[in-house]
């Protein structure tokens, strides 16, 4: 819901209070869930549940009863490598700047007005079941800190350094220290693993990371990512 007074300082203020869909669930319809019940027994219930891929709906709407559909405004799109996020920053600010300047539901409807943000889904891999939001700063209320522009051109370095430095036989090396330390290889001393990884890619790396103008946090934090 959206419109009436829901929200205030936004383009859509004061619009007609109407339903925009943005997504649709299926489920099974014996299934009923409850405030009452556990976590655990809730997501067994609705482990069966699909979301609808959008273009089974983009053409569900009804406006003479105020029910509209999210693609009847403008979307965007962006690809986002997960493995390294910060690469996509750029453009998720550029982005939730323009909506801040100029809400574009509102802009259908002919208000001039601020948007809150914009929300995201991941249809892709998880067929809509990852979604996030990026707020600008006129609607940022939690305690989180503000989306800030990244040096690409360093993150690509860093993720070439990685590929460069993190390999194969380094991770082996790592496993053969795991067996001499007589831990097991498993889960739960992949902590052990990565910081010895890290640590011996700092010892013999040193001067090409010098070179490159990538520091011991740079590496501890993309390691990870490579070596899981």
């Amino acid at each position: 819901w959206c419109g009436g007074n829901i929200q205030k300082n936004v383009a859509i203020v004061g619009l007609p209070k109407m339903f925009v869909i943005f997504k649709i669930k299926i489920r099974d319809e014996t299934i009923i869930v409850t405030e009452n019940e556990g976590e655990d027994e809730n997501e067994a219930a609705l482990k069966d549940s699909i979301w609808l891929d959008p273009k089974e709906w983009t053409n569900i709407k009804w406006h003479d009863k105020l029910i509209y559909n999210i693609f009847d405004f403008p979307i965007y799109e962006i690809e986002i490598d997960f493995e390294s996020p910060k690469l996509s920053q750029n453009k998720l600010i550029e982005i939730t700047q323009e909506v801040e300047r100029q809400c574009p539901v509102g802009k259908y409807f002919n208000q001039t007005g601020i948007g809150e943000g914009v929300v995201w889904t991941e249809w892709a891999q998880t067929h809509g079941s990852l979604t996030f939001k990026v707020k600008g700063e006129e609607h940022s209320v939690s305690k989180v800190k503000t989306l800030a522009p990244v040096d690409t051109e360093k993150l690509e370095s860093i993720k070439e350094f990685i590929e460069y430095a993190c390999t194969e036989n380094r991770m082996r090396q790592g496993l053969d220290y795991l067996r001499e330390q007589q831990l097991t290889i498993e889960m739960k001393n992949v902590g052990t693993f990565i910081k010895w990884l890290v640590n011996d890619i700092i010892k013999e790396e040193k001067d090409t990371m010098n070179a490159s103008n990538i520091d011991e946090k740079d590496v501890s934090r993309a390691v990870p990512n490579k070596a899981k």
